[in-house]
């Protein structure tokens, strides 16, 4: 009898995650209501923040173990791959930053509520 070999792949949330987070415009919503990142950084606070997101929903990793959680993903988020490197502690921090800034100032009124329901959620 022929022996077959077998490699298994864990099939993750993500992929359902990220639908609806395309369906609800999340990243055009963030980039709407939190300020840009500076122009030299590479990666924007709207993708850091859906990157954040999806690890919320999906793993829970605290900030210093997103980029070896985005690793895993080789397809990324958006429809270009994404550079897991990007996505340090340090720049996820400054996204968060710039989005309580926003619901500070008052540009996003009530933070996340005010996404989902200008999503129409």
């Amino acid at each position: 009898m022929e022996q077959f070999e077998a490699r298994f792949n864990q099939v993750d949330v993500l992929p359902m995650v990220k639908y609806f987070m395309d369906e609800l415009d999340l990243f055009n919503l963030f980039k709407k209501y939190v300020p840009a990142a500076a122009a030299d950084c590479l990666a924007d606070h709207a993708e850091s923040l859906c990157v954040l997101t999806a690890n919320i929903i999906c793993d829970n990793k605290p900030l210093y173990k997103v980029r070896k959680w985005l690793s895993k993903y080789s397809d990324g988020f958006a429809d270009e791959p994404i550079e897991a490197n990007l996505f340090n502690d340090d720049r996820l921090a400054r996204a968060l930053s710039a989005f309580f800034e926003a619901v500070k100032l008052g540009s996003v009124k009530l933070g996340s509520s005010l996404l989902l329901c200008e999503a129409g959620v």
